[in-house]
């Protein structure tokens, strides 16, 4: 499975500012050496952060399915679904 991550990098000569998009309005930065060491950090903290989660359910013989949550968000204007989450409106 492939899964496509924006990430944006800004870079000096000691050190290198990394954000990566996580949903359509929300991100993670984080500042990384300008080095090997910092390389692999960044290539460790790059990781999708559910996908870890989604493997391991996966791996216990469930069927999972890592959609972008931009494209739920749109399908969900296009049905003219408001967006409630909270507890008391799932009764």
């Amino acid at each position: 499975m492939t899964t496509l991550t924006s990430v944006g990098i800004d870079i000096a000569s000691k050190k290198f500012d990394a954000t990566i998009w996580i949903e359509a309005k929300k991100y993670k930065n984080k500042v990384f050496a300008n080095t090997p060491d910092g390389f692999h950090a960044f290539l460790l903290w790059l990781a999708p952060y559910g996908l870890p989660l989604a493997t391991f359910i996966h791996d216990a013989g469930y069927l999972v399915s890592v959609e972008n949550p931009a494209r739920i968000h749109a399908f969900g204007q296009s049905e003219l679904i408001r967006n409630k989450t909270d507890k008391g409106m799932l009764k």
